[in-house]
């Protein structure tokens, strides 16, 4: 009797044994740096980023009546539904050109998902040379001359370009696996009916995979308001401030200017900002009809 409750207890813990490598690490790599970031958002810390005494809400205070705080999150958003809806359009262009299965377009499967095996700062890198105002690829292509990177007005499309390069490779590959799933048959009906290539890409391809283009507008708004390497290598946030968006301004107040709890109030920011934006996008998938 005793060997049968020993037995029954061992079962009954071997699922927690399981789970706790992956639970400790969510403490130390998740749980932990988040409540430490909340903990020091209201606090006046050190150079060194350590506490040093309670202040309250003083950093989120001096957040919010800074008016550079306001035009950096203008500045955020233009970026962020720019490069969400540059991302979903090019991605899901890519997985209808390659989604006929037709002779040879197995390479372009291939070079679709190639900027995902590339960091970002990688391919910053690279681009930058692209870009170069002189003897950069992309104004000899277009027979311009135009300074992308250093011009206040241009700086900003440049980096959602590389940005859109980018992410467009992830949309590409979960659309593509949702364009498989939808049922060959509508495709025909659609075709009988006398409908055109781009009405059934209309009429059956966009309802057929739109929960995962809810999914996908999820997924690229967080990498959005997240970006950093990008923008770190090819513009530094200039010129002006023209791509200074949140996420690298937190680099700077944290990491250059030693305003730690400042940058640590503008990432609890972010989070609430991306939690919102989450749960909305969660409430209306909810009243969509599929």
């Amino acid at each position: 009797m005793r060997s049968r409750k020993l037995g029954n207890s061992g079962a009954l813990i071997k699922p927690y044994v399981y789970i706790a490598p992956a639970v400790l690490l969510l403490l130390l790599f998740v749980y932990y740096p988040f409540a430490k970031t909340m903990v020091l958002s209201l606090s006046l810390t050190s150079p060194a980023g350590g506490f040093v005494k309670w202040n309250g809400m003083s950093n989120y205070t001096s957040m919010f009546v800074s008016p550079d705080f306001y035009d950096m999150l203008l500045v955020t958003f233009k970026f962020s539904i720019a490069v969400l809806t540059g991302s979903l359009v090019a991605g899901f262009f890519m997985a209808l050109l390659v989604n006929s299965d037709r002779r040879g377009y197995t390479i372009f499967k291939t070079v679709y998902t190639l900027p995902m095996a590339v960091s970002s700062a990688a391919i910053a890198v690279v681009f930058s040379f692209v870009l170069h105002p002189v003897n950069g690829l992309l104004n000899e292509a277009l027979g311009t001359d135009i300074n992308w990177l250093n011009s206040p007005k241009w700086a900003m499309a440049a980096v959602i370009m590389v940005t859109v390069w980018q992410n467009a490779s992830l949309n590409y590959i979960i659309l593509l696996a949702a364009l498989k799933g939808v049922d060959r048959s509508l495709y025909e009906a659609a075709e009988v009916d006398g409908a055109g290539y781009w009405k059934k890409q209309w009429m059956v391809s966009l309802p057929g995979v739109s929960p995962t283009l809810f999914f996908l507008v999820i997924v690229n708004a967080i990498v959005a308001f997240q970006a950093f390497a990008q923008i770190h290598v090819l513009t530094a946030g200039g010129p002006y401030n023209s791509t200074g968006i949140i996420s690298y301004n937190i680099y700077l107040d944290a990491l250059r200017k030693s305003h730690f709890g400042l940058a640590y109030a503008q990432s609890v920011f972010l989070f609430v900002v991306i939690l919102a934006i989450t749960r909305i996008q969660f409430y209306m998938e909810k009243k969509v009809s599929y």
